[in-house]
């Protein structure tokens, strides 16, 4: 699913998946702020700011075949 996926259902369900604002796969972070920075310096684009939820903390950026990726941070 993270990588392009041509003419196929896979290629329905990741436009789909997009579509509806959902990450395709989320990884865990020890310091959000600090990887953010990091990773924006390399040139990713973050979607808006972080969302602060009340057990985590979260941000989406895109990857270059059209998939939604987050980052969390959990106290």
């Amino acid at each position: 699913m993270l990588e392009p996926c041509g003419d196929s259902f896979a290629r329905e369900v990741q436009e789909q998946v997009y579509s509806a604002g959902l990450p395709i796969i989320v990884f865990n972070v020890d310091d959000l702020p600090g990887e953010n920075g990091r990773l924006r310096n390399k040139g990713v684009k973050f979607r808006e700011d972080f969302i602060r939820k009340r057990w985590r903390l979260e941000h989406l950026f895109e990857d270059s075949f059209g998939n939604l990726i987050m980052l969390e941070e959990n106290p």
